[in-house]
């Protein structure tokens, strides 16, 4: 069915059988894989097929969750905007869509009654 169905190919890297790394090679009974270290990862191809399957290669553009923390005594919004000017600068990161910058931090408001 790997060969047939095609789902990822040499070079892709992708995620099969608790495996994440490059796919070095294909064939009818196992798909290997290598990690940057060189180190040569062999899945029987049941294995791969009968598991979920990410294949991080597909597309061409990725979203990507980085999660930053700051102490307590800092400012939440300075600390935004100088990773907003942080992404802004970055020519790898896409203008469309737009990035979205958030604080995981819950705000109560006081009103007066």
């Amino acid at each position: 069915m790997l060969l047939t169905c095609r789902p990822f190919k040499v070079g892709d890297y992708v995620e099969v059988a608790g495996k994440a790394d490059t796919v070095k090679e294909l064939n009818l009974f196992f798909t290997e894989l290598t990690t940057p270290d060189n180190i040569r990862i062999t899945v029987l191809n049941s294995q791969v097929w009968g598991g979920a399957l990410n294949n991080f290669s597909a597309n061409p553009e990725r979203s990507v969750d980085i999660v930053a923390g700051n102490s307590y005594d800092d400012y939440i919004d300075k600390a935004m905007e100088v990773l907003q000017n942080i992404v802004d600068q970055d020519s790898r990161v896409l203008k469309d869509p737009e990035t979205f910058i958030g604080s995981l931090v819950s705000r109560r408001w006081r009103i007066a009654a």
